[in-house]
């Protein structure tokens, strides 16, 4: 197609037929940029979704042409890694001491890149496990949990999105249970 200085239209189009964009633009020629996120039935996917898209490019006087359909994969990218925090904050020096019984309150924050809800597993580091959420994205979420015996507990959290995504695990917090003297 020409442009005579008025301006070609461009549209880009999912191959069910749904417009994505469209601009106006006078000039030889055009690039569309374009985010495109997940729907709520695409983000449940476990595998890339397939979509199909074409530009369209048409003149004031209605002449138009397409491009060839395109395949475009979509995935579900899994949250970020938790920032873990306790409250007590752990001592650099001497690790996050406590008697047994007593009850640590633990924080956690997640981004999920599609801005999913999140949910949040924690292992307490002695075979329990504790699932908090969902909350929206980037929420700060808190849990606590005590132990009964002495002894050195690795706690670690993990970041899950509503499709099923795993976050990787941040470095733990140690726990060490002392009995009292």
């Amino acid at each position: 197609l020409e442009d005579a200085g008025s301006g070609l239209h461009y549209a880009t189009f999912w191959c069910n037929g749904s417009l994505v964009d469209g601009v106006t633009v006078s000039g030889k020629s055009a690039i569309l940029k374009r985010t495109i996120s997940l729907g709520p039935t695409d983000s449940d996917a476990k595998e890339p979704t397939r979509k199909r898209i074409y530009v369209r490019a048409w003149d004031k006087e209605g002449n138009s042409r397409h491009t060839p359909e395109r395949t475009v994969f979509l995935a579900n990218r899994e949250p970020s890694a938790p920032d873990l925090r306790s409250k007590p904050e752990v001592d650099a020096h001497r690790g996050l001491r406590i008697a047994p019984g007593d009850s640590v309150t633990f924080l956690v924050r997640s981004r999920d890149p599609e801005s999913q809800k999140v949910s949040y597993r924690f292992d307490w580091g002695e075979g329990a496990t504790q699932e908090v959420g969902p909350r929206d994205s980037n929420t700060e979420v808190e849990a606590s949990h005590s132990w009964k015996k002495p002894g050195v507990y690795a706690v670690r959290a993990r970041a899950v999105d509503a499709s099923g995504s795993e976050s990787s695990r941040p470095d733990p917090i140690f726990v060490v249970v002392e009995s009292k003297p």
